[in-house]
């Protein structure tokens, strides 16, 4: 697999060039800031299989590097590995946000960094994008947290504050009968989906891209697909303990 690392810490990116080369079916392309990774991205003959990046950097962020990825249309699935010294809520709920294939809590350890590389692969091969793994209404919990270096506490208190965002957003949406104000709600989905990825909720996901498409495309499908989504929530809700009101 091609990959593109973006770490400005020296020593740490040397440690992760020792990791990665260890694994002979790997290239490599290193870049010291998020602004360096990005002009790799913009190459045409570079296809890259994932971005690791570190959080912290200068010029442009770790971030910042997943943003720009995620609205570039030839760039928006490729799966991106942030690394960081901090699993505080507020930054995993960032990170969740932006759809990411895997979160590796700093140090770094072979073990992790090649496991994570194996399940972004067989994501890949199974023709996924590497943040989804198995069907069904919540990924399996352990796998998750540790995709995402956390704790069950943390990760249900994420799946519970986007589950009252996306109720908050869906009674919005379903009172909201001017097309343009409904166009410019319709813009938050794609985050949704992104922190539905990177918590397990992948039939929300599903859900959620159903609701794209419904609304611009085929608008007599919005009640059912309105609905389909307010029946996930109330499901997930009830399966962590926290019961979400539709």
């Amino acid at each position: 697999m091609h990959i593109l690392v973006a770490e400005d810490d020296k020593v740490s990116r040397e440690l992760l060039r020792r990791m990665l080369e260890s694994e002979p079916r790997h290239s490599l392309v290193m870049a010291e800031n998020g602004a360096l990774a990005w002009e790799q991205l913009q190459d045409p003959a570079q296809d890259f299989g994932v971005c690791i990046s570190d959080i912290q950097m200068p010029v442009l962020d770790g971030f910042g590097l997943a943003r720009k990825i995620r609205a570039d249309g030839r760039l928006a699935r490729l799966p991106i590995v942030l690394c960081t010294a901090a699993n505080d809520r507020a930054t995993v709920q960032q990170a969740a946000g932006l759809a990411v294939a895997g979160y590796i809590v700093k140090p770094y350890t072979r073990a992790r960094v090649v496991e994570q590389l194996q399940r972004i692969e067989s994501g890949l091969a199974s023709g996924g994008a590497g943040s989804a793994g198995c069907a069904g209404q919540l990924e399996d919990e352990a796998t998750v947290r540790g995709r995402l270096g956390i704790d069950a506490e943390t990760h249900h208190a994420l799946i519970q504050a986007m589950l009252g965002d996306m109720t908050e957003w869906l009674f919005r949406l379903r009172g909201q009968q001017d097309p343009k104000e409904r166009a410019s709600l319709l813009v938050r989905a794609s985050g949704f989906k992104g922190a539905c990825l990177s918590l397990g909720a992948l039939r929300a996901a599903q859900h959620l891209s159903a609701l794209q498409i419904a609304l611009p495309l085929a608008p007599e499908r919005l009640p059912g697909a309105l609905q389909e989504l307010e029946k996930e929530i109330a499901l997930l809700g009830s399966r962590i303990g926290m019961p979400v009101a539709a």
